[in-house]
C-alpha cells in the first residue's frame, strides 16, 4: 500500500489519542508517546498489500473514477474469498468512515500497547525492548488495520478491503506491473477455492456503447471457462455516457 494520505490520515487519529491517554506519570508518558511517535514515523519500512471491494456494485462514482467508458464490476462471494484471501494471510475487513467509530479502534489498541508497556516496565525490561514488544504488539497490528480508517469524504463507496500481512518485497508472490510514471509492486493473490472454483458470483457490465453485446461476451466466456460456475452477468442500470 503506497497512498501516503491515507497511512497520513490513520496516524493523525493515533496523535490525538496519544495526547488524552491517561493511566501514565508525565515521565512514563513521555516516554511511551515517544516510542509509538518514534515507530509511526518509520513505518515506511512495512509493506503491506491492499485489494479494495465495494458494497456498491452499480456506483455511478466508480464507474467513472476506475472504468473509463468501459468495464466490468466482479462481485465476490463473501465467505469463500474471506477463507481463499485468508489462507494466504489476508484480512477481510469494512473500512471505517465515522470519527466516533475510528478512534474506538485506535483507543483500543492504545490500550493494548499501554499494557504491553506496563508488563516490560514492571518486567524491568530495558528501553529496546519495550520497542521491540510495542512494535510487534501495535505498529504491525497498525499497519493493517490503519488502511481500513478512512476519510468520511470515501462514505459512500461503502469500500471493503483485504489487507496482508506486513510483506518483504523479495516474497516470490510479489511481482511489478507498469505504472504512469514508475514500476507498481503487486501481490499475486490466488482466487482458486481448492476445488477448482472461484469465489466469482457475478459480473456487472460497466456503461458501455455496446451493452448487450458485453455482457453476451462475459456469458460466454463464463460457459467456457470451468472456473466461474454459475456465474450471473447483468448490465449496469446506470444511464451513464463517455463516448
Amino acid at each position: 500500500m503506497n497512498d501516503a494520505t491515507e497511512f497520513a490520515h490513520a496516524m493523525g487519529l493515533v496523535k490525538a489519542q496519544l495526547e488524552r491517554i491517561e493511566g501514565f506519570e508525565p515521565a512514563e508518558l513521555s516516554d511511551f508517546k515517544r516510542i509509538i511517535t518514534s515507530q509511526l514515523e518509520s513505518i515506511s519500512r512495512i509493506y503491506v498489500f491492499v485489494f479494495s471491494l465495494s458494497e456498491q456494485s452499480d456506483l455511478l462514482s466508480q464507474w467513472r473514477g476506475y472504468a473509463g467508458g468501459g468495464g466490468f464490476a466482479v462481485e465476490f462471494e463473501w465467505e469463500r474469498l474471506k477463507r481463499v484471501a485468508g489462507r494466504q494471510g489476508f484480512l477481510l475487513g469494512r473500512c471505517l468512515y465515522r470519527t466516533d467509530q475510528k478512534e474506538a479502534v485506535v483507543k483500543q489498541m492504545l490500550k493494548v500497547a499501554q499494557e504491553v508497556y506496563w508488563r516490560c516496565v514492571r518486567q524491568g525490561a530495558g528501553r529496546e525492548h519495550v520497542a521491540g514488544e510495542l512494535w510487534k504488539r501495535f505498529v504491525q497490528d497498525f499497519v493493517r488495520v490503519s488502511p481500513l480508517l478512512k476519510h468520511y469524504s470515501f462514505h459512500e463507496e461503502r469500500e471493503w478491503r483485504l489487507v496482508s500481512r506486513p510483506t518483504n518485497m523479495d516474497a516470490p508472490e510479489v511481482d511489478y506491473r507498469e505504472g504512469h510514471s514508475m514500476l507498481v509492486p503487486y501481490f499475486k493473490l490466488s482466487l482458486e477455492d481448492g476445488s477448482g472454483g472461484m469465489p466469482v458470483s457475478g459480473v456487472v457490465v460497466g456503461p458501455c456503447p455496446h451493452p448487450e453485446l458485453s455482457q453476451n461476451s462475459v456469458v460466454n466466456f463464463v460457459q467456457k471457462s470451468a472456473n466461474f460456475k454459475q456465474l450471473s452477468a447483468r448490465c449496469s442500470q446506470i444511464p451513464y455516457r463517455e463516448w
